[in-house]
């Protein structure tokens, strides 16, 4: 089948279903006469196998039951087509478009780096200023609409009333290097009270976050600006580490086991894109259309 051939035929099939009148349909899709749009209408109709798509008279065409079918199933196609040039062409004239973005950097490489580098080949017109979710003014610059998406746990998000779309459902764990344990006699399973005479390695923000226990302070903490050094520490065998679940079972690693703490409780928070939906820039919804793809994957 000749695709260029059956797009000209169904684009002037679905014209004229619309416009009613061969003149009208000529001049909107700039034919120089009407006899172009009758040969197409004609040749659509030997191609799906009837004798006629439209009943002429007077005042113009009216659709047959089968050209009613066909246009209720090509027209959406169509739609859809048209969506996807106008996305493309706004997309062109925003040659400079930048998408300001607070989130924890090593979250790029950990959680989104594919997302990222997909999005960036679809659309490399469109840049991105990454601000670091730790710091207090990024979270200002935010409110001050200065600021487009904001990547953080949901409490944060909470704060602003934003939309939020989950990336990571977050499940606080406790990990440790199985010759760390080795070293001090100490299995997967240990009791309160050996935990905190332990050294325990942390992002800060999230060591706050996930031990609700006030007895914990008896431990040594060893605190990160960023999640990634944490799970380097713990394979070093400095301490045991706060880690994400969802995160520890993605990197697999033999030498590393998770351990459980008798009479320890550990918060949960989802790691969550969140946005104002009033204030939302034709690539920032872009993003978020691309992004809910990705996770749904």
């Amino acid at each position: 089948m000749d695709l260029q051939k059956s797009y000209d035929l169904y684009r002037t099939f679905i014209t004229l279903y619309e416009v009613k009148k061969y003149s009208l349909c000529a001049e909107k899709l700039h034919y120089s006469s009407h006899s172009s749009v009758v040969n197409n209408i004609k040749a659509l109709a030997e191609q799906v196998g009837v004798d006629k798509l439209f009943i002429g008279h007077y005042r113009g065409v009216t659709p047959t039951e089968k050209a009613i079918h066909l246009y209720n199933r090509v027209k959406p196609l169509f739609d859809e087509i048209d969506n996807a040039e106008k996305e493309i062409k706004e997309f062109t004239s925003e040659s400079h478009a930048t998408i300001r973005v607070i989130m924890p950097a090593t979250m790029c490489g950990i959680v989104l780096g594919k997302f990222f580098k997909d999005f960036n080949n679809q659309y490399p017109n469109i840049k991105f200023k990454i601000l670091n979710v730790a710091d207090k003014e990024s979270y200002d610059l935010f409110c001050q609409g200065r600021v487009d998406l904001i990547i953080a746990l949901e409490h944060v998000c909470k704060q602003y009333n934003l939309k939020t779309i989950d990336i990571l459902p977050s499940d606080y764990i406790l990990i440790a290097s199985k010759k760390f344990l080795e070293e001090r006699s100490l299995t997967e399973s240990i009791t309160f009270e050996e935990f905190i005479e332990l050294p325990l390695v942390g992002h800060y923000g999230y060591l706050k976050e996930a031990i609700t226990n006030q007895k914990i302070k008896a431990n040594i903490f060893i605190e990160t600006a960023t999640v990634e050094p944490v799970y380097k520490l713990v394979e070093s065998n400095v301490g045991i580490g706060l880690y994400y679940e969802q995160l520890f079972n993605r990197q697999k690693n033999d030498d590393l086991v998770r351990i459980n703490v008798s009479g320890l409780k550990l918060s949960s928070n989802k790691l969550v894109c969140g946005y104002n939906e009033d204030l939302l820039t034709k690539p920032t919804q872009i993003f978020l259309d691309r992004l809910k793809q990705f996770l749904d994957t």
